[in-house]
């Protein structure tokens, strides 16, 4: 027993804390039930999907993708077979969309039809697109089997162009007896290219956590273009005190880029844009990470319509998902 302690405190000094590592690989009984007061029982799997706005670049391959729901339908009904497969507690989409004269237009209808959860649904507007008539939103899914409580949180827009600004989406459930403070966030392309925009964006949320009761249960997850090469977004990271809950966990750059070439509507409609890992899980550095990994990256064989529009794959969306596990430690537990 005096080993399996010794290995424990080198673990932590080193915030090597990662509960399936510990159980799986030290074969410590006295690690299965460490942390039990200070950790929520039960872990979370999160999610985060761009559900695709198919608003792309004048200059990508015709056909036009735009205001084409029998190419959203068929992406939509393969996006909700996985998200039932997988049952996340908490979702986080982006590029959420509802065809203002159609009511059977609509991307969280759509996703619905496969899904047994009765999932609560948080929206909030995000851009108006007169060209199609459809209205685009951001979205957090809550599935009440885990969830016990839900309380309104602000939900921030900027009252500036969402082309300057980034834009993010707040929301408290109760989970445990405790809150936890959701953000979802999608911050504009052109942030690749700035870190003026993260210098914003850091500012945005260390406002809404500050707001906060329990700043140690607080989950973000979305679009971070260009996070990966910017340095005020680290500094934001340790400003913050978080972390991201792939750090560690990926097994090559490629497998965890979630826009990827291999993709064939990111590939027909990136415009430029490079390979990154930009769809982000973040939570606070005492988070224990179980799993984390890419999702809703696999494709099947196209259908004659998606043949004609110059697809050989279904592929769920233009860019990949991320997928997360983990353990939210108790309210005011600092355990950094």
């Amino acid at each position: 027993m005096a080993w399996c302690l010794r290995f424990f405190l080198f673990l932590r000094v080193h915030k090597l804390s990662i509960l399936a590592l510990l159980l799986g690989a030290s074969g410590c009984v006295y690690f299965s039930n460490f942390g039990s007061n200070q950790y929520d029982a039960n872990p979370l799997t999160i999610q985060t999907i761009s559900l695709f706005n198919q608003k792309v670049s004048p200059a990508a391959p015709a056909p036009s993708l735009n205001g084409d729901w029998i190419f959203r339908r068929k992406r939509l009904s393969k996006i909700s077979m996985e998200i039932a497969r997988a049952k996340p507690d908490i979702l986080f989409l982006q590029q959420v969309m509802r065809k203002n004269d159609n009511p059977y237009e609509n991307d969280i209808l759509i996703l619905k039809e496969n899904l047994q959860a009765n999932y609560q649904v948080f929206l909030r507007l995000f851009d108006d697109h007169q060209d199609t008539l459809e209205t685009e939103y951001m979205g957090i899914l809550v599935s009440p089997s885990l969830i016990t409580q839900t309380t309104g949180e602000e939900s921030d827009k900027d009252s500036t162009s969402a082309n300057l600004r980034p834009l993010i989406f707040s929301q408290t459930v109760s989970f445990a007896g405790a809150p936890i403070l959701l953000i979802n966030v999608s911050l504009p392309h052109e942030s690749i290219f700035d870190n003026v925009t993260y210098e914003i964006f850091h500012e945005k949320l260390k406002e809404t956590m500050s707001r906060f009761s329990c700043p140690n249960r607080v989950i973000i997850a979305g679009f971070f273009p260009g996070a990966q090469f910017l340095t005020d977004y680290k500094k934001m990271l340790t400003k913050l005190h978080l972390k991201e809950s792939h750090l560690g966990l990926c097994k090559s750059q490629e497998s965890c880029f979630t826009k990827s070439l291999r993709n064939e509507i990111f590939l027909r409609t990136h415009n430029g844009e490079k390979e990154e890992l930009s769809d982000l899980i973040l939570v606070s550095q005492s988070t224990l990470i179980e799993s984390s990994f890419r999702v809703f990256d696999q494709a099947e064989d196209a259908g004659a319509y998606f043949r004609r529009l110059g697809f050989s794959k279904v592929f769920s969306s233009r860019r990949f998902g991320w997928q997360s596990t983990l353990r939210l430690p108790k309210c005011g537990q600092n355990l950094d």
